[in-house]
C-alpha cells in the first residue's frame, strides 16, 4: 500500500506531519508565481511581495491538512489568504517607512505594460483568473487543469475563453494598444510570466522554500494536531533578509 493510499486517521502524527511538509514542498513550487502575481494587486515592492508571499504560504498549512489527499492534491485556493494579509503587511511596512526601517528594493515588475497586465489580471474574475495563470503562466496542460479542479477538459477551455474575454475588458482602458484580440491573451501572459520569473533567481526561490519548511518543520506537528494554532505573524522574516 502506498502511502497516500493510507487513511490519514490511521497515520501516527509523526508520520503525518512527514506527509503534510511533503505536500507543502509542491504546494510551494506550484504556488510560488500565482501568489507573486495576486500581490501585485498591491504593491509592486519585491521585498514586501515576498514578504505577503512568505505569509500565505506558512497561512496555507492547515488547509493542506484538509485536502483529502494532500500529496497526490497540491491545489489549495489562496486568493483570499493573500488578500486577507496583505493589508496587514502593507501596514506593518507604513510603520516601518514613517521610522525609518523599510528596507529598499527593487520592484516586482520594471516593465509599466507588464504592470497594466498584472493590474488587468488581478481584476479578472477568480475562476478565470486561475485557470489563465495555470494554463499559460505555469504551462500546465488542460487535462491537468481539468483534474484539479474536477471539471471537464471542455469547461476548462470555456473558462479559458471567458478569463481571456474578462481580461481584454479589462485591459483594454488601461493599455494603448490598437486591437486587442483573444488570441494574443497566451503571448501577452508569456510575456508577464518572462517579466516576473526575471525576479524569481534560485536563490530566493530555496530560501524562501527553506525559511517557510523550517518554520513548519518545527511547528507542524502542534499545527497539524491543534496543539498550536497557526499565526504567520510569529514567522521570523529577517531570515529572508
Amino acid at each position: 500500500m502506498k502511502a497516500e493510499d493510507i487513511p490519514l486517521e490511521d497515520v501516527s502524527s509523526a508520520d503525518l506531519n512527514d506527509m503534510m511538509l511533503d505536500a507543502y514542498g509542491k504546494v510551494v513550487e506550484f504556488l510560488l508565481r500565482y501568489i507573486l502575481l495576486r500581490c501585485s494587486k498591491y504593491t509592486n515592492n519585491k521585498h514586501v511581495a515576498e514578504k505577503i508571499t512568505v505569509y500565505t504560504f506558512i497561512a496555507t498549512y492547515p488547509l493542506i491538512a484538509q485536502l483529502e489527499m494532500p500529496q497526490s492534491s497540491p491545489f489549495v485556493s489562496v486568493a483570499g489568504l493573500v488578500d486577507d494579509i496583505a493589508p496587514d503587511v502593507l501596514k506593518e511596512e507604513s510603520k516601518l517607512s514613517n521610522n525609518g526601517h523599510r528596507a529598499k528594493s527593487e520592484p516586482l515588475l520594471s516593465d509599466e505594460k507588464m504592470i497594466k497586465l498584472a493590474t488587468a489580471l488581478n481584476r479578472v474574475e477568480e475562476d478565470f483568473h486561475q485557470v489563465l495563470v495555470f494554463r499559460h503562466i505555469e504551462m500546465m496542460s488542460t487535462k491537468d487543469i481539468s483534474q484539479i479542479f474536477d471539471n471537464s477538459i471542455d469547461d476548462v477551455y470555456t473558462l479559458l475563453a471567458l478569463g481571456g474575454k474578462q481580461l481584454i475588458e479589462h485591459l483594454a482602458p488601461l493599455w494603448d494598444e490598437e486591437v486587442l484580440l483573444p488570441d494574443h491573451v497566451p503571448l501577452w501572459l508569456c510575456d508577464l510570466d518572462d517579466s516576473l520569473g526575471c525576479g524569481l533567481d534560485s536563490a530566493f526561490r530555496e530560501r524562501l522554500s527553506n525559511s517557510v519548511m523550517s518554520f513548519l518543520f518545527k511547528w507542524g506537528t502542534d499545527i497539524t494536531t491543534g496543539k498550536m494554532k497557526l499565526d504567520y505573524r510569529s514567522f521570523d522574516f529577517t531570515c529572508l533578509n
